[in-house]
């Protein structure tokens, strides 16, 4: 965790646990459960939000998985939503496309990818944006897409820095099952998401 002068820090633990068996909700069924912490935070005498604009952009890789699904949340225990985008440190330049290593096993797999900008103030607020492609095969392969590829109702442009909530979701065209990215073997499909320079 990094520290910045000038900027406040807010913390607070995030434990998910494995229930031995899975349980009925109000819609649907689990088989983990997620407490919080109390949140602590400092706040310096004098907080420079301008000093977030100032912080090195040198974060490509978005997610390995190499930790899990922190930074990521589920409500259906299939897809994955995250926050990751909103991240200072991350490069978002516009002329970078996500990419996505993905492991089809064999199978035709529709990606979608969500993209809100709906939590950000008024004048960032791009709306709702939906990409999907059908990727099959065996063996590893990288998905890239740029940004013109997401498609918006409301004739927008998204920029990744204006994303808000991103979500990943894989469905096996097959079954017409979502693929459960909350797992190791989800993890063995979709391995990598990094935003890439070029072509």
């Amino acid at each position: 965790m990094s520290v910045h002068d000038n900027l406040p820090l807010y913390v607070f633990a995030l434990c998910r646990y494995r229930l031995p068996e899975a349980i009925r909700l109000e819609r649907g069924e689990t088989s983990t459960v997620t407490i919080n912490s109390v949140e602590h935070m400092i706040i310096p005498d004098a907080v420079d939000l301008s000093a977030l604009a100032g912080m090195a952009k040198t974060r490509r890789i978005f997610e390995d998985f190499e930790k899990g699904i922190q930074d990521w949340s589920s409500r259906d225990s299939r897809s994955l939503q995250t926050y990751k985008f909103q991240s200072p440190d991350l490069d978002r330049s516009n002329d970078q496309r996500l990419a996505l290593t993905l492991d089809p096993q064999g199978r035709r797999l529709s990606v979608r990818l969500k993209a809100s900008s709906r939590f950000l103030s008024r004048e960032n607020n791009r709306g709702n944006f939906l990409f999907m492609k059908a990727v099959e095969g065996s063996g590893p392969r990288v998905l890239k897409v740029s940004l013109d590829e997401f498609e918006s109702d409301e004739g927008k442009a998204l920029e990744w820095s204006k994303i808000a909530v991103f979500e990943v979701s894989i469905v096996d065209e097959g079954t017409n099952a979502k693929i459960d990215l909350t797992s190791r073997a989800g993890w063995q499909i979709l391995s990598r998401i990094e935003l890439v320079a070029g072509p």
